[in-house]
């Protein structure tokens, strides 16, 4: 319910809406205990918590400030989620109202009023509570009991107390009366005193605020107000301040809160200091004035110079004595005028006939003195005149009886005795007159009126009866007169009404206005249906209508049906005409409707032709002479054979027709031949791929050699095939991966026992690794010779530095040569200084990828080749010797200079692996390609890649290989906007057999019905084929043109090629769906 709907809230019964804020709206009220309150409800937040809080929060606020001067809160509650603030209601007017309207106050009250507002100000902030919107407008000034003005602040909703005065960051109050501290977001008690100073400062010059006005735009005012300019000093708006108010006005509405009042007990204390001289002042004077009112016998003058007093100073002693003394004497006044009053009234009222005024006027009276004579006499002339006054009034009436019923003589009767009775009573003697003068005036006028009616001037006797209605309308003369007039008025009308109409109908009763005659006459009958003027009218212009109709529809007809006629629409003509017929019969439409029928029979005739031949050259130009011979025969059977034309061409269609069987025949043994060739080819390749998986299930048990034969015996049988070759490489591929592995490891394990010193256990799997060289890669030949050498160096080095050991124990030792490792030559050379270097290590070998084997079943009978492993005999067990020491000191030197060159140059290929999205994505890089997810082997460096995918756009972009790592590419679908609808057209096919299944362009598009098939083709050239269980499939071209329709004709015939029946399913769905049959993929 809205707001402006509510009648109840809570327990308060709403009776009027006094305002309307941002905020919420102000209802006067009533509550449980009949007291009229007011509530301020909360509008159009629906149930925002927050805001209810804050509405919760000014209640609390307020009901803890209980003051005179501070409107008192009654209640808080929330009703269906509409929260409500009961509160004290106040009767009077705000301060703005008084000073916008200019209402006269002295300036004692002026200051008691700012007085009163500052003492709520001052228990508001001894409370903790800053207003922080004080104005005229919230200053509410009430009327009390004993006539003094009562000041109460209203309007809490936006206070708060000094602890959340950081709680809010935006500005609060009206602009005119803020101080500079509203703009800096502090909240102290000077921002309430400021303000009060701006009221007073208003208030005191009639509505002249000092800074910033309403008119203001807030950067405006901010700038007046934090400028430096002071406000002009209250004298120049108000002449003869009391001494000492000017500057307690200036010090309260100064900018620099230094120089200000900071509490409001402190401006309170000035302004009622100067309020106390001036009430003195206003009192003495005032005082004076009353004694001279007094003198002057002027009570009511000095009564109202008392109230005026003790409006400023309630308590004053001589005021309150003269107000009770001057309330006496006014009371005492106000009794004696008032009776005379009443007796002044009472005689008026009985001079005027208004006995009941009189009456009361003087029962009043004896309530204030019952013992007055001057009432006491009143009574009985009263009393007097209302025995004779009502014997008139009665004849009066009787008199007025008689006139309205029509007996004047009566009437006259009543009305003389009333004359009587009071010859000074006017009324009656004016109603003795009236009634008189309109006896003589009626009868002359009803005569006038019948003369009248008599020889039809009714507009003349209606103005004499309403004049005879105004006087006596319930005359029976004037009654009967009026009711005769009445009657011959009417005759009249009709018979002028029915003339007039028959009149107009006769004029239009010609052929072209016949409907409107009739549409008239319709509308008199309706008006008057029993005359027989009017009725037999309208029967004979029904006539003429009926006969204007049917020759105006037969010469519409017959001009339509010639019209067809030459325009060639037979058809049409004979449908117009036959209809014509039906419902008008003439000679010219007979006639006129056999010309038609003979000339659509030929035109049938003809069309039927031109499609026989028409359809007989579509069927020649597209191949299929044989549709063209039954076409031709069928035309020849209904148009004969003397046709010269259809004879030509059948003539021609029959030899095309031989020779395009013959060439059929020739073609379905050119198909079954290829077909034989067909399947020898797929037998030749079921068998390589046959041969091709058992080598890969060979290879991938280890025994290369045996999948290599088997590659090389189907090469000899079938040729080296492509698929054979690919095979024969990968076997041979994963041969030398795998001996090359096998010589890595043999290697590794010469390292290992060259760094044991074994240099004869390391040469010995040497040796069992060069038995594996005939089919390694030649990078690990490589690299199997120079690990040969570079043990045998490592040996010699040994022995050479052992025996220098031994020869140079008597001697100390030259400082030992530096060596340099060449890492292509795998040698160690001697620096200029002579220093040796250590041995070196052979490289570590970085893990390979996973090598892809053909996939395969294992073929039966075939085992893996073992690897052949040379027999190592055991090493003796070197003498512990006293140069062991430095040589295994070399050695480990060697060894690290070997690790390190491993580590910086060992591996000259980076895998970088790409994703895509979408996936499947084609991945361009380095002259290779790959499906994503895939990887690919790179050198460090710099590559372009390209990425595509059908209906997605094409990604291109620079990388920079340095180390192994995952390039993520996505791709951005095309948007294919808004799809046109296919262009279509239709076939007609005409068949010689029943129910044949119809494919076009290789796919089954319907089976027939019939011999007659009609489908929708996609526009563009087709080639549409026929087939049935028992005849021959034909197959012949057509052009279908959008919007447009194309026709064949097809001959199927029995005899060889005929097709078995075949079953059929026809599946619709949405474009490329997939076809799941069983389980498995069906398209």
């Amino acid at each position: 319910m809205s707001p402006e709907l509510l009648t109840k809230i809570g327990e308060f019964e709403l009776k009027e809406k006094l305002g309307q804020g941002g905020y919420g709206a102000v209802y006067k009220a009533r509550d449980s205990l009949s007291r009229d309150v007011a509530i301020k409800i909360l509008t159009g937040f629906g149930d925002d918590i927050t805001t209810i809080n804050v509405f919760k929060k000014e209640a609390a606020t307020l009901a803890k400030l209980q003051h005179p001067n501070i409107v008192t809160v009654y209640q808080f509650g929330v009703d269906n989620m509409r929260p409500y603030l009961a509160m004290e209601y106040l009767q009077g007017q705000p301060l703005s109202a008084i000073i916008k309207t200019r209402r006269e106050l002295h300036l004692v009250e002026k200051l008691d009023i700012i007085i009163q507002a500052t003492e709520g100000l001052k228990h508001a902030h001894e409370n903790n509570v800053i207003h922080r919107d004080i104005k005229p407008h919230n200053l509410m000034v009430v009327e009390s009991a004993e006539k003094s003005l009562v000041v109460k602040l209203i309007d809490f909703g936006i206070a708060q107390g000094e602890a959340s005065k950081s709680q809010s960051q935006s500005i609060a109050g009206s602009l005119p009366y803020m101080s500079p501290e509203h703009f800096v977001q502090r909240r102290t008690p000077w921002c309430d005193v400021f303000s009060m100073g701006v009221v007073l400062y208003e208030l005191l010059t009639g509505g002249i605020v000092p800074y910033a006005s309403d008119r203001d735009e807030l950067p405006v005012a901010y700038g007046k107000l934090m400028s430096q300019d002071p406000a002009l000093p209250l004298s120049h708006h108000v002449a003869n301040l009391p001494s000492g108010l000017e500057e307690v006005v200036a010090k309260a509405i100064c900018k620099q809160k230094l120089k200000a009042y900071e509490t409001a007990e402190e401006f309170l204390f000035e302004l009622s200091r100067i309020h106390d001289i001036v009430k003195s002042q206003y009192v003495s004077e005032r005082l004076a004035e009353v004694d001279a009112a007094i003198k002057r016998q002027d009570a009511t003058g000095a009564y109202e110079l008392v109230n005026g007093i003790l409006r400023v100073d309630p308590k004053n002693t001589p005021a309150n004595r003269k107000k009770f003394e001057l309330k006496k004497l006014l009371e005492e006044s106000k009794r004696n005028q008032k009776l005379r009053d009443m007796c002044v009234r009472a005689e008026g009222a009985i001079h005027e006939k208004r006995f009941d005024e009189a009456q009361r006027q003087l029962q009043e009276a004896l309530q204030i003195d019952p013992g007055s004579p001057t009432v006491a006499q009143l009574q009985q002339k009263l009393a007097d005149i209302r025995r004779v006054q009502a014997r008139i009034d009665e004849l009066v009436r009787q008199a007025q009886q008689a006139q309205i019923s029509g007996n004047l003589d009566q009437a006259s009767t009543a009305i003389r005795e009333a004359a009587s009775l009071d010859r000074s009573n006017t009324e009656v003697l004016r109603f003795q007159a009236e009634i008189d003068r309109r006896c003589a005036q009626e009868h002359n006028l009803v005569e006038q009126a019948r003369a009248l009616v008599h020889e039809q001037r009714f507009r003349e006797a209606s103005t004499v009866i309403r004049e005879l209605e105004s006087m006596a309308p319930r005359s029976e003369r004037v009654l009967a007169l009026k009711e005769l007039a009445t009657r011959e008025y009417r005759e009249y009308v009709r018979r002028a009404e029915i003339a007039a109409y028959l009149n107009e109908a006769q004029q239009l009763a010609v052929p072209g206005t016949l409907q409107q005659a009739r549409s008239k006459l319709d509308e008199a009958i309706a008006k008057y249906p029993d005359e027989r003027s009017l009725l037999e009218l309208r029967a004979t212009v029904e006539k003429q209508q009926e006969e204007f109709a049917r020759r105006q529809f037969l010469e519409e007809k017959v001009r339509a049906g010639e019209q067809a006629i030459q325009s060639k629409n037979y058809v049409d003509a004979i449908a117009i005409l036959e209809q014509a017929r039906l419902r008008v019969p003439d000679s010219r439409l007979e006639s006129l409707l056999g010309t038609a029928k003979k000339k659509a029979q030929e035109q049938a005739g003809e069309k039927r032709r031109e499609q026989y031949i028409k359809s007989a050259r579509t069927s020649l130009a597209r191949g299929d002479a044989a549709s063209a011979v039954v076409t031709l025969e069928m035309a020849q059977s209904e148009f004969g054979a003397n046709d010269q034309q259809i004879l030509s061409l059948l003539n021609e269609a029959r030899s095309t027709a031989e020779r395009q069987a013959r060439e059929a025949a020739q073609r379905e043994e050119e198909r079954k031949a290829a077909e034989r060739e067909a399947l020898r080819l797929a037998a030749e390749r079921e068998e390589i791929n046959a041969a091709i998986a058992d080598a890969a299930a060979a290879a991938q048990h280890g025994n290369y050699d045996f999948g290599v034969r088997l590659i090389e015996e189907s090469a000899s049988k079938f040729g080296m095939r492509s698929e054979l070759a690919q095979a024969a490489n990968q076997i041979k591929s994963a041969r030398t991966a795998d001996v090359t592995a096998h010589i890595e490891t043999l290697i590794a394990e010469a390292d290992r026992e060259a760094d044991t010193n074994s240099f004869q256990a390391a040469l010995n799997a040497i040796e069992r690794a060069k038995t594996f060289i005939e089919f390694a890669a030649p990078a690990a030949v490589a690299k199997l010779k120079a690990a040969e050498q570079q043990i045998r160096r490592a040996q010699q080095e040994q022995e050479t530095s052992a025996t220098r050991i031994i020869q140079g124990s008597a001697v100390a030792p030259p400082p030992p040569a530096s060596s340099e490792f060449d890492a292509d030559a795998m040698t160690i050379r001697t620096s200029p200084s002579g220093s040796a270097a250590a041995p070196a290590r052979a490289p570590i070998r970085e893990p390979e990828q996973e090598t892809r084997r053909l996939d395969a079943p294992p073929r039966t009978g075939t085992a893996p080749r073992p690897v052949p492993i040379e027999p190592v005999a055991p090493l003796p067990v070197p003498k512990k010797t006293p140069w062991l020491i430095p040589a295994v000191g070399s050695a480990i030197v060697v060894v690290a200079a070997l690790i390190i060159y491993v580590v910086i140059h060992g591996s000259s290929t980076i895998q970088v692996r790409f994703e895509a999205n979408p996936a499947g994505t084609d991945i361009f890089v380095n002259g290779e390609h790959c499906s994503a997810p895939c990887a690919a082997k790179l050198k460090p460096g710099k590559y372009a890649v390209e990425a595509t995918h059908d209906q997605y756009t094409t990604v291109r972009k620079q990388i920079d290989v340095t180390k192994p790592y995952t390039e993520s590419l996505t791709l951005t679908a095309i948007s294919a906007g808004p799809a046109r609808p296919a262009p279509v057209g239709i076939l007609a096919l005409a068949i010689n057999v029943d129910s044949a299944d119809i494919f076009v362009d290789g796919q089954l598009k319907d089976r027939a019905h019939g011999k007659n098939a009609r489908i929708t083709v996609a526009a563009g050239s087709h080639q549409i084929r026929l087939e049935k269980s028992g005849y021959q499939p034909t197959t012949l071209p057509v052009e279908i043109t959008e919007g447009s329709e194309s026709a064949l004709a097809f001959s199927l015939e029995k005899g060889s090629g005929a097709i078995t029946e075949t079953t059929y399913l026809i599946v619709s769905s949405v474009p490329n769906a997939s076809l799941v049959v069983d389980g498995k993929s069906a398209g």
